[in-house]
């Protein structure tokens, strides 16, 4: 790791922040790796994670998370595709077979992957079936335990933007949901509503 006077750092911080705006982020990154130091990834952690999910449309996610572990943003990053990622998303599914998982997004992943497993499940099992009602049709939700279990503030914030909307209000039933996070998701569920109705 490289040291650094905090005039040096703020220049560097200033000129990183610059070339990440900037369409060609990668220069940033490549100055990042360069530098090689803590104190300068840590005061622009968000802008690289949100440069890594924009270099993660277009490259694939093995790669990307190679590069977030050259950064050392590796975990931070992984949490944030934990957090960001729909139950039954290929990325939840990679992120599940991986062993370097921090115990926060471990703990993200698996509910995620377990909700995509009782989806496929309750999809199979009513193959065929003509849908009598919408509660029929999202059992799986309700069996899942949502809305019952205290899941802790990092799970519980990475389900309200899910893409199924009953799974997120049946998240909003828990009791153990914090009072931030519940009005994060009604606007949420508001703003869903009102787009699709």
């Amino acid at each position: 790791m490289n040291k650094m006077n905090e005039a040096e750092l703020k220049q560097n911080i200033t000129k990183i922040e610059q070339l990440l705006q900037a369409e060609n982020y990668e220069a940033g990154f490549e100055l990042l790796m360069t530098l090689n130091n803590s104190e300068l990834t840590k005061a622009l952690m968000e802008k690289i994670i949100s440069c890594l999910v924009t270099h993660l449309k277009e490259h694939d996610i093995e790669d990307v998370l190679k590069l977030s572990m050259e950064l050392n943003v590796l975990r931070p990053f992984q949490l944030h595709i934990g957090k960001i990622s729909s139950i039954d998303s290929s990325a939840i599914e990679l992120l599940y077979k991986r062993d370097d998982l921090d115990e926060a997004t471990r703990k993200i992943v698996e509910l995620k992957y377990s909700l995509s497993e009782l989806h496929k499940k309750h999809l199979e099992e009513n193959q065929g079936i003509s849908k009598d009602s919408d509660l029929n049709e999202e059992q799986w939700i309700s069996d899942s335990l949502l809305s019952s279990k205290d899941l802790g503030k990092d799970v519980f914030e990475s389900l309200y933007k899910n893409k199924f909307k009953k799974l997120v209000l049946e998240v909003t039933k828990n009791p153990y949901f914090g009072k931030n996070i519940a009005n994060k998701i009604v606007l949420s569920v508001k703003r869903w509503n009102y787009v699709n109705h």
